[in-house]
């Protein structure tokens, strides 16, 4: 059994405090890139990633990548932002839209209406709504930088 008192003795703080001030930094300039009335405008170009883009100008880019201290959702497909252009040269998401425009007018709007609902705390909207069918990952670490 451990101990408590031992388990607290050997607890690094610091190592947590840094790690948290990291996190802290991460999420202040992804805010500053990307507040959350740029949803508004935002374009397919700078949601997506795949278009050899600076990273910076990327939102998947900070959700993936560029917060991985406030909340780690690299690696696996890049599925989980619904809508990417392939390193083959054409773009991928769901069959259930007919192009790329229609795809990204119906992500955007489900991400659109999870920030409206967010506003409110009308969290049991959102799953009634199905608007963690698609994405999850992405929406809610989405929600947890706009609503921490």
């Amino acid at each position: 059994m451990i101990d408590i008192r031992e388990a607290l003795r050997q607890f690094d703080f610091e190592a947590h405090r840094q790690f948290f001030e990291i996190s802290d930094q991460e999420h202040s300039q992804m805010l500053e890139h990307f507040p959350l009335e740029r949803w508004q405008t935002m374009t397919l170009e700078e949601y997506a990633l795949g278009l050899n883009r600076p990273n910076e100008d990327v939102y998947c880019w900070w959700i993936e990548f560029g917060t991985k201290n406030v909340m780690n959702i690299s690696g696996g497909t890049a599925l989980k932002h619904m809508i990417f252009y392939h390193r083959d040269g054409y773009w991928k998401y769901s069959s259930a839209y007919s192009d790329k425009d229609e795809a990204w007018e119906a992500i955007r709007s489900e991400f659109l209406r999870l920030f409206e609902l967010a506003e409110t705390q009308s969290w049991e909207q959102m799953d009634t709504e199905g608007l963690f069918d698609r994405g999850a990952l992405t929406k809610l670490k989405s929600l947890y930088i706009y609503y921490p």
